[in-house]
């Protein structure tokens, strides 16, 4: 597979020296994921992070009562499987094509810096651009849980009681 240093990777990473752009070719695949298939699956181990190129991704929940629950579509151009790539954990969801799709998958261990400064530059690039990834998401869901609740004071006081986030004080 041959990387071409296209508006994709510019936005993701920003400008690449060649030897980070070979090092990255060596590295990464992409494929091809046909409408019904998973990209990965929830509980397993996380091995790349995915960057969904082309298509519709959906994530998905099993629930206690062991049915599926949507609670993501994605769309490109987007990065999956930040927080078990980074954190080492399981897969908290199951990612599955909605249509023809196409995804980035970069190694994992390209997060590791290494001692040899150019992977250690493509790591910095490839954990900022997890940290802005992360980010969205989390303002995502921020947006989310506000339009479920609607009134402001049972948003704060949830805010309080979980302590994940709050709210500015004035709207």
């Amino acid at each position: 597979m041959s990387l071409e240093p296209g508006p994709v990777l510019h936005e993701l990473l920003g400008p690449l020296a060649p030897p980070m752009l070979q090092l990255l070719e060596k590295q990464v695949t992409v494929r091809r994921y046909p409408p019904g298939f998973a990209v990965f699956h929830e509980g397993m181990a996380p091995r790349d992070l995915v960057l969904l190129t082309q298509g519709r991704i959906r994530l998905n929940k099993l629930r206690p009562d062991k049915r599926q629950e949507t609670i993501a579509n994605v769309h490109p151009v987007s990065m999956l499987g930040l927080a078990a790539a980074v954190g080492g954990i399981p897969h908290p969801a199951t990612a599955m094509a909605l249509e023809p799709s196409e995804c980035l998958l970069i190694p994992a261990h390209l997060l590791e810096p290494g001692q040899d400064p150019i992977r250690r530059g493509l790591a910095i690039k490839l954990s900022k651009a997890c940290l802005r990834g992360m980010n969205a998401q989390l303002r995502a869901a921020n947006a989310r849980l506000f339009s479920l609740v609607g009134d402001r004071e049972l948003v704060e006081a949830l805010s309080l009681d979980l302590g994940t986030w709050s709210l500015p004080l004035h709207p």
